[in-house]
């Protein structure tokens, strides 16, 4: 069986390296046009470039939305300070959740 996304949009956020690439590979091989984010060209965690990204999707009629980026802080929990936690949230819940509400359809 050959699954084929020939016209349809797919949003990969962290489509430059590991399973987001992967993903951004495969779906371009089915067919798909692919809109992908990686953090040397948009870093979540810049709440500006975020909001100019969100408007130039809004428009876009999405059928597949990846939310692949997220980053992490490997340190004991007392060691992680207030700008890490606040960077952590920016990238893996409220980008996200901005991704999700801009491409999503009322």
């Amino acid at each position: 069986m050959k699954i084929d996304f020939t016209n349809k949009h797919v949003l990969v956020t962290g489509g430059s390296r590991g399973i987001g690439a992967k993903l951004v590979e495969d779906f371009i091989n089915l067919g798909a046009n692919v809109v992908s984010t990686s953090t040397k060209e948009l870093d979540f965690k810049n709440k500006q470039l975020t909001e100019v990204f969100l408007d130039s999707v809004k428009n876009i009629s999405f059928d597949v939305c990846i939310n692949n980026a997220g980053i992490n802080m490997i340190a004991d929990f007392c060691d992680i300070n207030d700008e890490d936690w606040e960077n952590i949230i920016q990238v893996n819940l409220t980008g996200a959740y901005k991704i999700c509400k801009a491409v999503s359809k009322n």
